[in-house]
């Protein structure tokens, strides 16, 4: 049970992926993990090869990003950054809409205040219209305050992957 652990610990392996090599599902080897449950014959010898493989060949560590050629690594890279700097642009584009209906439905509703204070003084200018479009707003301006801060939070995550992955293809320029 232990010893399962370790051996996937060892190759890097999570519970998915381990239960999918030995043909059993995650759960199951979850509950073999923990002592709770016996896993089907053909899965034990599955373990038990794969744990003889990395017994007998330690000098084998599994391949790193660092073993990759440097070109290949800097080609993914750049290309994720093209790819990220397009999501990026694409999401201040949301942001620009999102702040315009925003800025559209704030309009609305001082026209409606105005309206209404027209209404008290006695000198308002019926526009059933106008209360049509104004109702909705303070709805409109509500979903669009949620989607500058959802897109604004996306923006945020997109930068910080843009710095993360540049600071890595810096790295390797200095190599």
């Amino acid at each position: 049970m232990k010893n399962v652990n370790s051996l996937r610990q060892t190759l890097g392996l999570t519970q998915q992926r381990m239960a999918a090599l030995i043909g059993v599902s995650r759960s199951l080897l979850a509950m073999y993990e923990l002592g709770q449950r016996e896993l089907p014959p053909k899965a034990l010898i599955a373990l038990s090869e794969m744990s003889r493989y990395v017994v007998a060949n330690p000098d084998h560590p599994p391949q790193s990003v660092s073993d990759e050629k440097p070109g290949q690594i800097q080609k993914y890279l750049n290309r994720r950054i093209d790819e990220l700097k397009i999501r990026q642009f694409r999401v201040d584009k949301k942001i620009a809409d999102a702040r315009k209906k925003m800025e559209w439905a704030a309009a609305q509703l001082k026209l409606m205040d105005f309206n209404q204070w027209q209404s008290k003084t006695g000198k308002a200018i019926p526009a059933p219209p106008l209360n049509l479009v104004t109702g909705d707003a303070a709805k409109i301006r509500a979903a669009q305050s949620v989607k500058l801060y959802k897109h604004s939070l996306q923006q945020q995550m997109v930068a910080l992957e843009i710095a993360l992955l540049e600071q890595e293809l810096a790295k390797l320029e200095v190599k």
